[in-house]
């Protein structure tokens, strides 16, 4: 437990949960905490890749670096909603990855 006392302490500050509970109605609860570690390579597998997470508007899906990111550490690349969104519509997406390819093949790269 004490490994994830500072995941805790930040969860639970009390600006964050009043916001959380502004915008979602209710009081939140944590349901889930887990830390993924990707290392870079030429090859995108999993993550890397473009997917899609959570889409319950009941969930806050909260993804953070607990590392500086730099060059060396390789692109972190999230698509703003309206533009994620055509990407879903025009794939049919419902779940899993989709290529780089399939998908600048939709939107432009920048």
């Amino acid at each position: 437990m004490a490994d994830w006392e500072p995941v805790i302490h930040f969860a639970y500050q009390p600006k964050l949960v009043g916001v959380l509970a502004e915008y979602m109605g209710q009081i939140p609860v944590i349901s889930n905490v887990s830390v993924s570690y990707t290392l870079p390579g030429d090859a995108k597998i999993g993550s890397q890749l473009f997917h899609t997470d959570m889409n319950d508007p009941l969930h806050f899906h909260l993804v953070m670096p607990v590392e500086a990111i730099h060059e060396e550490s390789g692109p972190v690349i999230f698509l703003p909603g309206d533009i994620s969104r055509h990407v879903v519509k025009e794939t049919k997406y419902k779940t899993g990855r989709l290529t780089d390819e399939t998908v600048y093949a939709l939107v432009v790269p920048s």
